[in-house]
């Protein structure tokens, strides 16, 4: 891609089908959106500014490098190294990168970032989330990493004491987000520590939230001056020790339920004498033949 003096260039990426504006200036295969919708697409190929081989702007043209934007709901995989140098924003749907990257990817809202390639830096937006890998894996940052106040980390950890990962050259800066664990399944200790963000340039800030999907894992960050770690630490909460809370909270909502009938029956004012045995009847039958909904 490249761009004449004063015009940005941009190929937009729609929900896994791709579209460019102009189309003679992506130098990467390059199809029309179409009706295919969330078909997701490979682009092995390289994409670079100023033609395949970088050659295309002529000397003194004030040509400048086009930028990628990945919008719709599909996933766009980029396996080549990539070496155009705009920017690269992440509107909507999935960026995979398996590949490199010179740019540096800009997560917004609705978007996502996953892969174990290469990229120039990385910002994560609030609403936008990092997933590195495609299992287990990690994301390589040639440059700076930056975290918004809502964005969202999202690790992938096992009871191995493997993790996602993101390493970068430069600093990380966090103002805030949430770290979402996404544990496998599997025998964990009873504490595994796991190193989620590696920076050389230094760690400043910190993540607001963790959440854990699995209940008796309970997710705690620690830092120094160029990590970030994530301990899982067993909670002694069982599934069968949930299932028995669960049971009996609604077996105390349903006593508590009897207990304010039956308050309620007894307050009552005085009912003239073919009422009332009407009365007690409707109070037996609530509390004796209420159907079972314990569901053992």
């Amino acid at each position: 891609m490249s761009t004449r003096p004063g015009k940005a260039d941009r190929a937009i990426f729609g929900a896994g089908l791709t579209s460019t504006a102009p189309t003679r200036r992506i130098c990467a295969p390059a199809r029309p959106q179409s009706a295919l919708g969330r078909v997701p697409i490979t682009v092995s190929g390289v994409i670079s500014d100023c033609g395949p081989t970088g050659l295309a702007c002529s000397a003194g043209s004030g040509a400048t490098g086009g930028g990628l934007t990945k919008v719709g709901s599909g996933t766009l995989t980029l396996a080549g190294a990539n070496t155009y140098t705009g920017p690269t924003l992440v509107n909507g749907g999935i960026l995979n990168v398996t590949g490199s990257l010179v740019s540096a990817v800009t997560v917004n809202a609705g978007g996502m970032l996953t892969g174990n390639g290469t990229i120039g830096g990385l910002d994560v937006g609030s609403g936008g989330t990092v997933a590195p890998g495609n299992s287990i894996g990690t994301l390589r940052v040639a440059g700076d990493v930056s975290f918004e106040q809502g964005s969202i980390y999202q690790v992938k950890a096992n009871a191995a004491g493997q993790s996602d990962k993101i390493t970068a050259s430069g600093a990380a800066t966090i103002a805030g987000g949430t770290v979402q664990v996404l544990a496998q399944s599997g025998t964990y200790l009873r504490q595994t520590r796991y190193t989620i963000l590696t920076a050389s340039g230094r760690v400043s800030g910190t993540f607001t939230n963790t959440t854990s999907n699995l209940a008796f894992l309970t997710p705690v960050l620690s830092y120094d001056p160029n990590d970030v770690f994530l301990t899982l630490i067993r909670n002694d909460i069982t599934f069968a020790s949930l299932r028995a809370d669960a049971s009996s909270a609604r077996s105390s909502s349903e006593t508590q339920t009897q207990t304010q009938i039956s308050h309620q029956a007894n307050h009552l004012p005085a009912l003239s004498e073919p009422i009332q045995p009407n009365v007690n009847q409707a109070y037996s039958q609530n509390c004796s033949t209420r159907p079972d909904q314990s569901g053992d």
